[in-house]
């Protein structure tokens, strides 16, 4: 462990890259926090009315965050004012991901998705397949989107006409987690403790990566041949592709690892 950041006052449930040498992250203390990497200090708090459930990141002047409220908020990164909020979801806002400049998706415990228009701050579409709880979205450029659910499946999506294309199964439990590796190919996380690495263009299933001894939380590709996972067992794996043994594990938290952001070269923030 190279930096403990400590200034939130409730579990960290988000953390994600911001530019070179910062990160953002979301708590159920109702905060968003910037951080300096290097120093370790926070430079902005971004106090929102309701618990953070994730964050993302559209440019250096914005960002977004989803609440248990079912609100998503849009954020000023420089003067950490709320510039509006989007409404629309009925449930926790567990993942937020930009498409475009201008556009971006949510997935919620309502078991919906939904895509946004920046400019006016309306829903355009929502997407309403999933049995339960959608728990990550993640773009994949091309109008394409997977999502993971509760319901044990991850789904692939056309968001220009709101269908789904495929949909995935193979995990016995929730599905918490997805990160794209390649161009036609993903990894997903679950609650059986496996992660599963899919073919985007025929729905199956290449490798399962055991070594867990509790639910997978989050994925961050590292470079072209590896990745990283994060468990309720409170460890994070170093794995490489196609490969069933993990290669390091870093130990050091004494709770569940909610979510890692890869911030450089073999450096990653854990929360």
């Amino acid at each position: 462990i190279m930096k403990i950041y400590t200034d939130h006052s409730d579990y960290v449930n988000t953390v994600k890259k911001f530019g070179e040498g910062y990160f953002i992250s979301g708590s159920s203390d109702k905060t968003i926090k910037m951080w300096d990497v290097s120093t370790g200090l926070c430079t902005t708090t971004y106090k929102s009315y309701s618990n953070v459930r994730s964050v993302a990141v559209l440019s250096k002047e914005r960002i977004i965050s989803g609440h248990c409220n079912s609100i998503i908020n849009l954020w000023d990164a420089i003067s950490a004012k709320c510039i509006t909020q989007f409404r629309g979801h009925f449930g926790w806002v567990n993942s937020v991901a930009p498409i475009s400049d201008n556009r971006f998706i949510s997935g919620s415990r309502d078991k919906t998705i939904k895509c946004w228009n920046l400019s006016t701050r309306q829903c355009e579409r929502t997407f309403n397949e999933h049995n339960g709880e959608v728990n990550e979205v993640v773009f994949l450029g091309n109008n394409q989107v997977i999502s993971a659910s509760d319901d044990k499946t991850i789904k692939h999506w056309d968001i220009s006409n709101g269908a789904s294309t495929r949909t995935f199964h193979g995990h016995t439990s929730w599905v918490c987690c997805i990160a794209p590796v390649g161009e036609t190919e993903f990894i997903s996380g679950s609650a059986d403790m496996t992660i599963k690495h899919w073919n985007l263009s025929d729905g199956t299933c290449i490798f399962t990566y055991q070594g867990h001894s509790g639910s997978i939380r989050s994925l961050a590709p590292n470079g072209s041949a590896h990745f990283y996972s994060s468990s309720c067992d409170g460890t994070i794996k170093l794995w490489k592709l196609l490969i069933e043994t993990s290669i390091d594990t870093k130990k050091g938290h004494t709770n569940s690892v909610y979510a890692i952001t890869i911030i450089a070269d073999d450096k990653l923030i854990s929360c």
